[in-house]
């Protein structure tokens, strides 16, 4: 397959190899604010509310620096967490950043493609954000000569990777979107709608569509529009998830442009409104081709994909968190929720 302008890709400016370094340190106190949260879960069956995460986070921060515990935090960052809010704001940068750090290894994998003439298929791009993921985590023993040439490290590390013919393997191709599609159209003939397929499948491989896997899918895509709509009362309940866990809504939405919010609100009923069909958004928000209208819905999923786990993305955006039966069977793609 030819290369294309793959949906999510766009232009990022290059920062400086200390903020880099930053934004990669920071990855790792994510991971462990949301182990947090899941650990609550866990032992309580709910969400917490972001006062009770909050004070879950610092209690167990301050014990570790009590008990000389390794840690990637400073008593400063633990004693700032002092409301909810700081928390917010803390999680809100973190995420911020990793979005570009994804973004940045998205551009380079695509421009290494394109520069070396070789084809983009489904089955080098379905492995991007794994490629980028075990980058970040190897960045720094790349680094031989200290921050100057981490930049550099962290090409070499992803050239390294990506060289790596492990990544390489036809299998990938009947996870593809064209056969998350059609199997997704064959349990509409069975009988077994599924209200946000099409949205898992752009949250499961958005990344890796461009606009002529969208052209050459439209009499199915048409198809699947077609159903909704005639389906489209289901679309009429309120999102009870979301209501009921509206800090973390919001937290979604605050990565998310005024466009890409409102898109966001209307298709999955967050901020008290009711969810709507593609076809009715396509009408709301003036829409001159649904082409358009995938590439933003796609976008804007690639973000909150990076930075939230699926659980939370699953159960505030579509009402219930399935398991991506797809990579049941695909063992060498990472279990983690990128």
């Amino acid at each position: 397959m030819k290369n294309r302008k793959i949906f999510v890709q766009r232009k990022i400016q290059k920062k400086s190899d200390f903020v880099v370094k930053g934004f990669i340190n920071d990855i790792t106190k994510l991971e462990y604010f949301f182990e947090k949260f899941f650990e609550f879960r866990n032992n309580s069956g709910r969400y917490p509310s972001l006062e009770k995460w909050r004070e879950n986070l610092v209690t167990e921060l301050l014990e570790n620096l009590t008990e000389n515990e390794i840690t990637d935090f400073d008593i400063g960052e633990i004693l700032n967490i002092t409301s909810s809010e700081h928390l917010k704001k803390s999680i809100y940068k973190w995420q911020i950043n990793k979005i570009y750090l994804f973004d940045y290894g998205l551009n380079f994998l695509i421009n290494f493609y394109k520069e070396n003439e070789i084809p983009i298929s489904f089955s080098s791009i379905i492995n991007f954000p794994k490629i980028i993921e075990d980058a970040l985590e190897n960045i720094i023993y790349w680094s031989d000569n200290g921050l100057n040439s981490l930049h550099v490290s962290f090409i070499k590390c992803l050239e390294n990777t990506l060289l790596n013919k492990n990544y390489e393997r036809s299998k990938y191709l009947k996870y593809s979107f064209e056969n998350r599609l059609s199997d997704l159209l064959e349990n509409f003939n069975e009988g077994f709608d599924s209200l946000f397929g099409l949205d898992r499948i752009f949250l499961s491989v958005g990344y890796s569509i461009s606009r002529e896997n969208i052209i050459l899918n439209y009499e199915d895509l048409d198809y699947y529009i077609i159903n909704e709509s005639q389906n489209s009362e289901r679309f009429k309940n309120n999102n009870l998830i979301a209501k009921k866990y509206k800090e973390i809504s919001q937290m979604l939405l605050k990565l998310l442009n005024k466009d890409e919010k409102d898109l966001l609100c209307l298709r999955y009923g967050l901020n008290n409104l009711c969810r709507h069909t593609l076809k009715e958004i396509y009408i709301l928000k003036n829409y001159h081709n649904y082409l358009n209208l995938y590439e933003d819905l796609t976008r804007i999923l690639w973000k909150i994909k990076i930075t939230w786990p699926r659980e939370i993305i699953e159960k505030i955006l579509f009402g219930e968190y399935k398991a991506d039966i797809y990579n049941e069977f695909t063992p060498d793609i990472s279990e983690s929720p990128y």
